[in-house]
């Protein structure tokens, strides 16, 4: 929530990022573990909704016919 962001703690950390993500910015919470030796930075975006469902969904056993099903009838 945007209480997260607004947080004394949360920002005294550096732990708010801003990103682009679809041309605009949005804050995210950087990696809340800090080690002196190691890049904890976020190199890419979170997954947009649905980005890897079908991907998901063949790795549990989906076939294509099916996930063609589930997609024409707006399931995924």
């Amino acid at each position: 929530t945007k209480e997260v962001f607004e947080d004394e703690h949360v920002r005294e950390r550096g732990l708010v990022e801003e990103r682009k993500v679809d041309g605009s910015d949005h804050p995210f919470i950087n990696m809340p573990v800090q080690f002196s030796n190691a890049d904890t930075d976020i190199y890419r975006n979170p997954p947009k909704l649905g980005e890897h469902t079908r991907e998901e969904l063949r790795g549990v056993g989906y076939d294509e016919e099916t996930l063609d099903d589930l997609e024409a009838n707006d399931i995924i």
